[in-house]
């Protein structure tokens, strides 16, 4: 069975990214580019402000956003990528 993560630390990134630390140490970057041009629940993300005002959940286990919308931590950090990996 796969590990469960929890996110310790958010970080804004650029275009659209988020920079996640998670309990296992591990550090992976999430671009919501491609989820934001299916417009639909992501469609808000577009301005900055709201995007920026995302958060961790008390548990770790997801990032949210004031509408509801919510990622899961595992999916994050499966589709993440390793931070040194980033340009």
């Amino acid at each position: 069975m796969e590990e469960m993560h929890k996110i310790t630390r958010l970080e804004i990134g650029n275009e659209l990214a988020l920079r996640l630390t998670f309990d296992d140490g591990s550090t992976r970057v999430f671009n919501l580019a491609p989820l934001v041009k299916k417009g639909g629940v992501y469609a808000p993300l577009l301005k900055a402000e709201y995007f920026n005002s995302v958060k961790v959940a008390a548990n770790g286990r997801y990032v949210e956003w004031p509408n509801g919308l919510d990622l899961c931590a595992d999916a994050l950090w499966l589709d993440g990528v390793p931070a040194h990996e980033v340009a």
